[in-house]
């Protein structure tokens, strides 16, 4: 899939009961006036380490980072997870429902939740369409669909995002649809 820019800065997406809400880091760092006024949500998950720390002012902390340090990876506050995921890549189906089990643990103690990567496409359509696949029963073609044409055409940008969703649907994935 071809990719554009989109700013997203709080855009919101409904997962069953619940609205998440996506936001780009570029959106933030390449337009100041943007940055000047943003916040995080309650509770954020930032799927790109580098450049989320870098615009919060943290410690720059390492994407080579074991599944099972994803709890221990939050902000002073406890307001933010910085999550190791690659880009354009996919992660370990173990450390996807370890992190989407923290998500919707938070969204079920009603916290606002705030999901973001540099784009807001790859990495964080990836998630939302796991959440869908999760929450709503969803088939990985379905939910990829939905997020796409609901959220952001350019979101889940590659073949390895796209099997991943697949493989926690519990579906085969066909590289060629």
């Amino acid at each position: 899939m071809t990719t554009g820019f989109h700013s997203h800065v709080h855009t919101p997406f409904p997962v069953g009961p619940h609205t998440l809400y996506a936001t780009a880091s570029a959106s933030l760092i390449y337009n100041p006036a943007v940055a000047k006024g943003y916040a995080p949500k309650e509770l954020a998950f930032y799927l790109d380490i580098a450049s989320w720390s870098r615009l919060r002012g943290a410690a720059p902390v390492s994407n080579a980072v074991e599944a099972s340090c994803l709890p221990t990876l939050t902000d002073a506050q406890g307001s933010v997870v910085y999550v190791p995921w690659p880009d354009l890549g996919a992660i370990d189906l173990r450390f996807l429902q370890k992190l989407l089990g923290l998500v919707l643990k938070a969204l079920g103690e009603g916290r606002t939740v705030e999901i973001g990567c540099i784009a807001a496409h790859g990495r964080t359509g990836s998630l939302l369409a796991s959440l869908l696949v999760v929450v709503e029963g969803l088939g990985a073609a379905q939910a990829i669909q939905r997020v796409r044409g609901s959220y952001c055409p350019y979101a889940i940008e590659s073949q390895s995002q796209r099997r991943m969703i697949h493989d926690l649907a519990g579906e085969g994935f066909d590289p060629c649809t």
